[in-house]
């Protein structure tokens, strides 16, 4: 209809100027974007960036991903400034990487979680927690996350003092991390790269360190109470490009979530217009209006591709829009 056009060529208009100015450092950008999938755009951008992927022999996927930095740096200082970022140009900056870096392509996830955490005014309230000291996360509907699951180890980064456990579930969980339990590690490499890799053999000591991060990866076909009992209750659940609008078999998934108390749900779409119609199934699935999050742009770190849609010409790319639902008391 007519508001629809008028809404659309809003943002089509608007879209121009979110591409911001550190973009101009990613001589890869345009050409990246019409790779078939993530690690071919990483491939493709990599040999400007100094990084690195180091493959599965038998499965396939990224066990290790690296990215040169410009000068040493001590780990202490690289954090604070990293969780005090305002987008891609500080956090390049906080963490020596390199201007020309496709980093963004790996890190976007773990970092629009927390930028997320601190617009939605969450982020103090997990860090001031004492539960176990721990935060647990529930990933809902993984798919292109598990592409660079090593690199969300950096949210470790973010929560001195706690570790982060997280649970990844979606159907599109690939057999080879279905069930399967693991330590996500970030190290720099002698000041010259920080690298990121997945350790399916650390001790149960490892795992229950300050800043350690694991992971534990399942197909499921939804998110019900059955599953919730089997892994444990959230501090936060985190849905990255969800399609609420798109896919029914999400409504009782948010049905569960919107009886739980206490517990944030963030989620993002590609483009403004999907993001609006998936705020508009959280309400008529009955969320309270005090507790919806407004679509917003993730001006900070979306990932650094523009999406290119067969369907419409609407400014898109991974991450581009959140929102969500505040904890309910």
């Amino acid at each position: 209809d007519e508001e629809e056009c008028r809404r659309m060529g809003r943002q089509r208009e608007e879209g121009q100027g979110m591409d911001g100015s550190f973009d101009g450092a990613w001589p890869w950008r345009d050409y990246a974007s019409g790779e078939r999938t993530l690690v071919d755009a990483f491939k493709a951008a990599g040999g400007t960036g100094g990084c690195t992927l180091r493959w599965s022999e038998r499965e396939g996927f990224p066990l290790v991903c690296s990215f040169d930095v410009e000068r040493g740096f001590p780990s202490s200082v690289c954090a604070e400034a990293g969780a005090a970022s305002n987008g891609w140009t500080e956090f390049y900056a906080s963490r020596s990487i390199r201007a020309e870096s496709p980093a963004g392509l790996a890190l976007h996830t773990s970092l629009t979680i927390v930028s997320l955490l601190k617009e939605a005014e969450c982020l103090d309230s997990l860090l001031a927690g004492t539960r176990e000291d721990v935060i647990r996360i529930h990933l809902l509907g993984v798919d292109e996350e598990l592409t660079f699951l090593a690199c969300l180890a950096e949210l470790g980064e973010f929560f001195p003092g706690k570790r982060v456990e997280l649970v990844c579930m979606g159907p599109r969980v690939p057999d080879h991390l279905h069930g399967k339990a693991m330590l996500l590690k970030r190290n720099d490499v002698g000041g010259r790269s920080i690298g990121y890799r997945l350790d399916f053999d650390a001790e149960d000591g490892a795992r229950n360190t300050p800043h350690s991060v694991s992971a534990k990866c399942l197909r499921a076909p939804a998110y019900d109470r059955a599953l919730l009992e089997a892994v444990g209750s959230p501090d936060v659940i985190f849905a990255q490009n969800s399609g609420l609008a798109a896919y029914t078999s999400w409504i009782p998934t948010i049905q569960l979530i919107l009886e739980l108390t206490g517990v944030p749900f963030l989620t993002t779409d590609y483009c403004e217009e999907a993001a609006l119609r998936g705020a508009q199934v959280l309400q008529a699935l009955g969320a309270r209006p005090s507790t919806l999050l407004s679509v917003k742009p993730n001006r900070r770190f979306r990932q650094p591709l523009r999406k290119i849609n067969a369907d419409n010409d609407l400014p898109s790319s991974s991450n581009g829009f959140w929102f969500g639902l505040k904890p309910r008391a």
